[in-house]
């Protein structure tokens, strides 16, 4: 049976509210692994107000894991997502350098149809 795939999760170190060092970031990576986790789309926060150069802050802690996972020997493929929050101007910032449009975007707020009364 081929691995699993984690599409959605807060591992990039020190950027949002998930792991608070590059240790902890390995350390979910290793659980990952351990539970058939082959493959991990990082997706850290990109809320409104957010600007290019928190994109670049994702890209320099996402090359900072994928050198300490190389380093560790880990057999896990990284690649780097984005939970985009929605907002007006969207189409402009899915242009900057950075953000990872094509692979992750996550809408939340929506629990479903609404219900009749």
């Amino acid at each position: 049976m081929a691995g699993m795939v984690d599409m959605q999760n807060h591992i990039l170190p020190q950027v949002d509210d998930g792991a608070d060092s590059l240790e902890t970031s390995l350390e979910m990576l290793r659980r990952g692994l351990e539970e058939g986790i082959e493959v991990a789309v990082l997706t850290p926060h990109f809320k409104p107000g957010d600007d290019q150069g928190k994109a670049k802050l994702h890209q320099q802690r996402f090359a900072q894991l994928q050198e300490a996972v190389a380093g560790a020997g880990m057999a896990v493929q990284l690649f780097l997502g984005a939970e985009v929050g929605f907002r007006f101007g969207l189409a402009e910032v899915a242009r900057w350098p950075g953000i990872p449009l094509e692979r992750v975007m996550h809408f939340e707020g929506s629990s479903g149809p609404p219900v009749a009364s």
